[in-house]
């Protein structure tokens, strides 16, 4: 504030009364041909918000001056923390309606996640059942077995849309990263182009 000269002093909560010109070294240089002015802080709830300056009065300001601007710039303080207020609660509003739409979306996933996990163990049912029924050396045994490790995978998922629509506790575990692509490989070679080439 000592920068801001008077200016600064006002923005600190002090009256400014001068009746005599102003010098550019008092932090009031730029407003030229002041030759008195009065100069009083905005303030709500013992917060300064900015202040507000009159001058160049023909006769000296008085005590009914100042009564008078005190008046207006505390209807220009309430205004001020008004609309503070407004914006504020705006903001809340709008945090309630991002957690009540995540609420929403969390039920949602909640709701398939329970329909897929149906699904799921109808896959893990049938894939036991042809394992037991088909040579796992042949290409109908490595599609089953492709088939099981593809329900282990959606299985997984059902967790995680689970564990996103009822918040809980996750355990993390060390994966190998080539493990898992390996274990997708062919099935991805059956359903791409013969132009793609994994590697």
């Amino acid at each position: 504030w000592e920068e801001l000269g008077l200016l600064g002093e006002v923005l600190r909560g002090e009256p400014l009364v001068r009746d005599e010109p102003l010098n550019g070294t008092e932090g009031l240089g730029s407003l030229t041909g002041v030759q008195r002015c009065l100069a009083l802080p905005i303030a709500s709830e013992d917060r300064v918000l900015g202040a507000l300056a009159v001058a160049n009065k023909p006769e000296a300001y008085d005590h009914a001056d100042r009564n008078q601007l005190e008046l207006l710039l505390h209807g220009i303080a309430r205004l001020i923390t008004q609309r503070q207020k407004d914006v504020e609660r705006a903001a809340l509003d709008q945090r309630l309606q991002q957690a009540q739409k995540l609420e929403l979306l969390g039920q949602f996933a909640s709701g398939i996640a329970h329909d897929f996990s149906n699904l799921v163990t109808v896959m893990h049912t049938c894939t036991e059942q042809l394992t037991q029924q088909v040579d796992p050396a042949t290409l109908a045994g490595e599609l089953t077995a492709v088939l099981q490790r593809t329900a282990h995978q959606a299985s997984e998922l059902t967790s995680r849309l689970l564990a996103f629509s009822r918040p809980r506790g996750l355990t993390l575990a060390e994966a190998d990263l080539n493990e898992l692509v390996g274990r997708t490989l062919p099935m991805l070679r059956r359903l791409l182009s013969e132009t793609v080439e994994l590697r």
